[in-house]
C-alpha cells in the first residue's frame, strides 16, 4: 500500500479536533425554521452570538448603527435533540455565511454541534460544513421596558406589500393609532398616505385609548416585516417612542424594537 503523508495529517487534524469535546449538540426536524430565523437577523447584523443554554437558543443583538435591537428565542421543546452546558454559552457567528449554508434547508434535518473554536452544521447527516466560531462582544443592551399606549396587529404579508410602495418615494413614516390605524409619508416632493379600519380585514386588532403616533425609519421597518416567517405582526408604541414588533409562533418567540426619529430628523 502506499503512504500517503498528507492522508495521515488529515486523519491528525480530525482527531486534534475531536479530542476537543463538543459542549453543545442541537438538532431540528426541519431546517427550514433556523434558515428563516437566520436569515431574518441578516438582514441587521453581519455577525452574532447564538446563545446556548438549558432554555433554548437565543439571539439578543442590535445592528451596528443601534438604530434596531432583535431579541429571538427558539425554546428547548421546538428541537429534535437539545444538548446544552449547564451555564450558558456563547457562540459567535458569521451570520451572512450561516444564512448561506443554510439556504434549501427546508424538509431536512439540521444537526448543530462544535469541536473546540468550529461550528459543524451536518445536514440530513451526509453533507458536514464547518465554520470558524468568533469572538462576537456581547450584547450589553438590555430589552426596552416601555408601557405602551397604542398596539396594532396586522397581516404580515399584506402590510409589507403596503411599505414596499412606501418604500419607492420616502425614507420615513409617521404610524398613527387611534379610531384607526393611519400609516403617512412625505417630503419636499411629494406625500402619501393610507388608512386601516376597523372594518379592514387586514387589520386583526387595535387598542389605542386616544391617538397616538411616531415617526420611523421605513429602511428598518420594512425588512423585518418581509422576512418575519409568521402570519400577523403586532406593532406597539407610544407618542415619539420606539416601536416594538412582535411575531409569536409556536416554535419561535421574535421581538424587535425600531428607534424612533424626532420630527425634523
Amino acid at each position: 500500500m502506499e503512504y500517503n503523508i498528507s492522508d495521515e495529517l488529515e486523519k491528525d487534524n480530525v482527531a486534534q479536533e475531536r479530542k476537543q469535546a463538543s459542549t453543545f449538540i442541537i438538532e431540528f426536524e426541519n431546517g427550514l425554521l433556523l434558515e428563516e430565523t437566520i436569515k431574518l437577523v441578516s438582514q441587521y447584523i453581519t455577525e452574532a452570538n447564538l446563545i446556548i443554554s438549558q432554555d433554548g437558543l437565543t439571539i439578543h443583538e442590535t445592528d451596528p448603527s443601534q438604530i434596531s435591537l432583535i431579541h429571538l428565542e427558539i425554546p428547548k421543546r421546538v428541537f429534535k435533540r437539545f444538548e446544552a452546558p449547564e451555564e450558558a454559552q456563547a457562540i459567535g457567528v458569521d451570520i451572512d455565511l450561516l444564512s448561506k449554508i443554510l439556504k434549501g434547508s427546508k424538509n431536512k434535518t439540521l444537526k448543530l454541534q462544535n469541536f473546540g473554536d468550529i461550528l459543524e452544521i451536518t445536514s440530513n447527516n451526509l453533507m458536514v460544513q464547518k465554520i470558524n466560531i468568533l469572538e462576537v462582544a456581547k450584547n450589553e443592551m438590555p430589552s426596552p421596558k416601555i408601557n405602551f399606549s397604542a398596539s396594532v396587529t396586522v397581516k404580515r404579508k399584506e402590510f409589507a406589500a403596503l411599505l414596499k410602495e412606501f418604500n419607492k418615494t420616502f425614507n420615513d413614516l409617521t404610524l398613527t393609532a387611534g379610531e384607526a390605524f393611519s400609516l403617512t409619508a412625505k417630503n419636499s416632493e411629494a406625500s402619501s398616505s393610507a388608512k386601516y379600519t376597523k372594518e379592514n380585514k387586514i387589520l386583526v386588532s387595535l387598542d389605542a385609548a386616544k391617538e397616538i403616533s411616531a415617526l420611523y425609519p421605513i429602511n428598518f421597518i420594512l425588512p423585518f416585516i418581509e422576512k418575519c416567517p409568521t402570519e400577523a405582526i403586532t406593532m406597539s408604541f407610544s407618542q415619539d417612542t420606539p416601536v416594538e414588533i412582535r411575531a409569536a409562533i409556536p416554535e419561535l418567540k421574535i421581538t424587535f424594537w425600531i428607534a424612533n426619529k424626532l420630527r425634523g430628523d
